[in-house]
């Protein structure tokens, strides 16, 4: 059975996965929001501009209202902010961690003090690079 798909995000990540899923047997059409010009030239997708990512119910009504039957979430932003959980919550085949797991890509504060809780090797901290803006602008 041929599936919509919904990927969610307007980089070169989310024209990639535009590219291979418009391609794939099992799939029968690509949207992509808010998506980008390259996307939309290229053809791989028909682009979203006017949908708003960071509103799950929104999201989960165009779903409904096109017959997506997976949405696939690129960004971290949205993946934070817990599009995921919701889609999944209402019924909504997603592929994308949740937002307990995107923290750790989307918090690097969050992920420095788990590392140090659970003495997981990692970098310290610099603080030099706001420094050394401040010395330029001066």
């Amino acid at each position: 059975e041929k599936v919509a798909v919904l990927v969610i995000g307007g980089g070169g990540r989310e024209h990639a996965l535009c590219y291979a899923l418009q391609r794939s047997p099992s799939c029968e059409s690509v949207l992509c929001a808010p998506g980008n010009a390259g996307i939309a030239s290229s053809g791989n997708a028909t682009c979203i501009s006017e949908l708003d990512v960071y509103d799950g119910a929104a999201v989960e009504s165009f779903c409904r209202e096109r017959g997506v039957g997976l949405v696939v979430v690129g960004p971290e932003a949205p993946l934070v902010a817990g599009l995921s959980n919701y889609l999944v919550k209402a019924g909504i085949p997603t592929f994308g961690p949740s937002a307990e797991a995107a923290a750790l890509e989307g918090s690097k504060n969050f992920m420095k003090h788990l590392c140090d809780k659970y003495d997981i090797p990692t970098a310290k901290v610099c603080f030099l690079v706001p420094i050394f803006i401040k010395h330029i602008n001066d």
